[in-house]
């Protein structure tokens, strides 16, 4: 974006508009990753290969290609460095 500088004013404007970006790409961020994380655990729960590299490939030479590497990570219920406590 280019804005014309015409005194402060027109700086203040500018800094509005990267703030409200700001916000709006942050809001796009959060939803992105909810919905990500919907759609990873829907689908281990259904039973779909989760874990690997997935390529996405656009149409379109104005949008960029991704690649998208997902790893699997064990979790635990009792972490194993921890000592039970003793019953005295």
């Amino acid at each position: 974006m280019r804005y014309a500088v015409v005194g402060h004013h027109c700086r203040q404007y500018a800094l509005m508009k990267t703030d409200d970006h700001m916000q709006k790409a942050g809001a796009a961020t959060a939803t992105f990753e909810r919905n990500l994380e919907t759609l990873i655990f829907e689908s281990f729960a259904a039973g779909a290969t989760i874990d690997g590299t997935w390529n996405v490939r656009s149409l379109s030479p104005a949008v960029p290609d991704w690649t998208v590497e997902i790893t699997r990570h064990s979790t635990s219920v009792a972490n194993e460095d921890e000592t039970p406590p003793r019953a005295d």
